[in-house]
């Protein structure tokens, strides 16, 4: 959590940082003027006490640090200082059982090994940097409680590594949102992501100040934009608001960042391409088939229509003939004999018949 428009003791602290190096009794005297004004800021963690508890303290920027400290509200006791490269103290009340991860010089949680209930309250984070000056995390413990909703409906969102996630909840529309806390819901703890106050300014938890995007000052509904998200964002989300009418609600969304996402829309998609490439082969094997079925009754209508006609002409020439065969009798000319007639008639119908099969051959090919 940066914090707002730097007073004169903000000022003093970073002249003391940069010019004078501060040793630790400089540094006492410098969380002693800041201690009037943790008290009424808002939380940035909420942890569960357990016998061994890990109160996460991770810096996110790129910047100089010059000097960190663990601080407990309650009695403004210092817990421990740590100094660049690697000077670290720990307050002998707290030696014997709290420690410092010293990974990096941006991550310095603070790690309970046995605590008691006196343990429960608020503790301050803060890094001193250059040129970005003081960035603070300010985390309460409580007795007990339980985070994670048990036997309550939920949203399920899948996403991809890298991607950025609309996390969005809109109310009944009768209900204008009044103020609207968006928490990340752990088993043991509960991070702030983002709140819109009654003044419709965002205040964003310490760990996604610079992750998250949100417009306060839509009414209806409440949406923010989770960006980059990575394995670590899978879990537990929850969205609580309170309308200008008292109406109040809290609801859940559960979110499972799947790397195999992306690969599996691939392996859609190629199975997408090829069913459609299968469907328009299909379609054009039966377009094909389709129209040589046509052309084969086509073909095969226009031959037997052929034939038809060849029969036709060879039936109305016989007639004819016939008939100029009876005239001739009717005028008394000598008719050859009825054998060679029947003989000769047969002949002119084969011979005419072969010669409209050929022609029809012919036309057919």
């Amino acid at each position: 959590m940066w914090s707002g428009n730097r007073h004169l003791d903000e000022v003093l602290v970073t002249v003391f940082l940069v010019v004078l190096e501060m040793d630790y009794l400089a540094f006492f005297i410098v969380a002693a003027l800041q201690s009037y004004q943790i008290e009424g800021e808002h939380v940035d963690s909420t942890v569960k006490l357990a016998s061994a508890m890990t109160l996460e303290c991770v810096f996110p920027k790129a910047a100089n640090i010059v000097q960190m400290f663990w601080r407990k509200e309650e009695g403004k006791e210092n817990i421990a200082i740590f100094k660049l490269p690697d000077q670290l103290y720990i307050s002998s009340k707290y030696k014997d059982r709290v420690s410092v991860t010293n990974d990096t010089s941006n991550i310095k949680s603070l790690v309970f090994n046995s605590t008691t209930w006196e343990d429960t309250g608020f503790y301050l984070c803060s890094f001193h940097t250059f040129p970005l000056g003081i960035w603070k995390k300010r985390i309460q413990v409580v007795q007990s409680g339980d985070f994670e909703p048990r036997n309550l409906s939920y949203r399920h969102m899948i996403a991809e590594p890298g991607a950025n996630v609309n996390f969005t909840y809109g109310p009944d529309p009768e209900t204008t949102l009044y103020q609207v806390k968006w928490k990340r819901i752990y088993t043991d703890h509960v991070d702030l992501i983002v709140q819109c106050d009654t003044s419709g300014i965002a205040v964003y938890g310490s760990d996604y100040e610079d992750r998250v995007v949100i417009d306060c000052a839509a009414r209806v509904d409440s949406t923010i934009v989770l960006r980059n998200v990575t394995a670590s964002d899978s879990g537990m989300y929850s969205c609580f608001y309170i309308g200008t009418n008292g109406a109040n609600a809290t609801v859940w969304t559960k979110l499972t960042i799947d790397g195999n996402i992306s690969l599996e829309s691939h392996s859609d998609q190629r199975i997408f391409v090829i069913a459609g490439a299968a469907a328009v082969l299909s379609l054009i094997m039966i377009l094909i088939i389709t129209a040589l079925i046509c052309h084969h009754k086509k073909k095969k209508k226009k031959k037997r229509m052929m034939m038809m006609k060849a029969f036709r002409l060879a039936h109305t020439q016989a007639n004819q003939r016939q008939m100029r065969l009876q005239r001739v009798k009717a005028n008394g000319v000598q008719q050859p004999r009825e054998q060679d007639i029947d003989k000769k008639h047969q002949n002119k119908v084969i011979l005419c018949l072969q010669t409209n099969m050929e022609d029809l051959v012919v036309k057919v090919q």
